[in-house]
């Protein structure tokens, strides 16, 4: 079996002790398990894009000095607790209690490696192990602000449909507000970052009538300002754009001609507000994001649009967005609207 570390290691990390070969259970205070641990490889499909967004069910396992631990798999209403011991190199758990079908086996072998926390058991084939990071207490400042997810990438490059407008608003004690327009539906979340060494998840309880989730976004990097978040098993790349000042080049009135109809106006107004007329009606607030990104909102809409000039005065604009009419075949689609006067 392969193993992070060798079991003397271990010995020495945790303070294991035994003689003539045996070892019994060790007390958990003091102990480098302590803490909240994030399940940064959760099982999937090759290729799989997570829920569509680049985000990805996942499990965070958290192990108290008392010598008790709680596991939450993929919503917090899926939970399994109970007592925990360590006895040489297998973490044993024992159920006082599960919700939601949630399940987590008695007996793991178990390595760590710095924050990296490695627990391998049995699996339908044949063996598993279980990759989790230590989530930290502290929120880097550079992820302190509003990012709008603006493309999504699969392993080879090649763009993927953004199915839903998506976008997290980050603060610096590490609540999120995540909000998210798909199929006609805008879901907001309240929830709180998950910080590792070398990964970011969000634990977003229910609101309501919509469910809790605990995902894994990925391994983040800031390059240009965008924060690029890779997916388990470089299985793609999320890109999400910071919120920025407004480009006053856009306000006014923009008209759109629609053949066989009456044309649609865009009012981008600086007080913050546009609105739609015309043959389309709709209004609501617009705010921008780096390299040419809007965000469009109103109490039931949201939308991701890429925007930029036709000519170097300005006066004829192209906006892009996915189009998820037929979900068989999304397609990017763009539109030309020329300023009026």
């Amino acid at each position: 079996m392969r193993m992070i570390l060798g079991i003397a290691l271990l010995a020495a990390l945790l303070g294991v002790t035994g003689c003539g070969g045996h070892s019994s259970a060790q007390p958990f205070a003091g102990s480098k398990l302590l803490g909240t641990w994030l399940d940064v490889a959760p099982y999937s499909t090759p290729g799989d894009v997570g829920d569509g967004d680049g985000q990805w069910p996942t499990r965070t396992l958290t192990v108290t000095d008392d010598g008790h631990f709680s596991v939450e798999e993929y919503a917090p209403e899926r939970t399994v607790t109970g007592p925990c011991a360590v006895n040489g190199n297998e973490f044993t758990f024992g159920t006082d209690s599960a919700t939601g079908g949630a399940s987590w086996l008695p007996t793991f072998t178990f390595a760590l490696s710095g924050d990296v926390l490695g627990l391998t058991g049995p699996a339908p084939e044949g063996e598993r192990t279980l990759r989790l990071a230590a989530v930290q207490h502290t929120v880097p400042p550079a992820l302190c602000t509003v990012w709008l997810l603006t493309a999504l990438h699969d392993a080879a490059g090649n763009a993927l449909p953004l199915v839903s407008s998506t976008r997290l608003e980050i603060d610096t004690d590490g609540s999120v507000i995540l909000t998210r327009c798909g199929d006609g539906v805008l879901r907001q979340q309240r929830g709180t970052l998950l910080v590792t060494g070398g990964h970011l998840g969000l634990r977003l309880p229910a609101s309501g009538t919509v469910p809790g989730r605990l995902v894994l976004l990925g391994a983040p990097v800031i390059n240009s300002g965008q924060l690029q978040l890779s997916a388990p098993d470089n299985r793609g790349v999320a890109i999400y754009e910071p919120f920025s000042a407004p480009d006053t080049s856009l306000l006014g009135t923009w008209t759109h001609p629609v053949q066989g109809g009456t044309a649609i106006t865009l009012a981008i107004n600086p007080d913050g507000t546009y609105a739609y007329t015309g043959g389309f009606q709709q209004s609501g607030t617009w705010r921008s994001y780096q390299n040419s990104h809007l965000c469009l909102s109103t109490a039931t809409v949201q939308r991701t649009i890429a925007w930029g000039y036709k000519d170097a005065a300005a006066t004829t604009l192209v906006l892009g967005e996915w189009n998820l009419t037929d979900p068989a075949h999304p397609a990017f689609a763009t539109s030309t609207w020329t300023r009026g006067t």
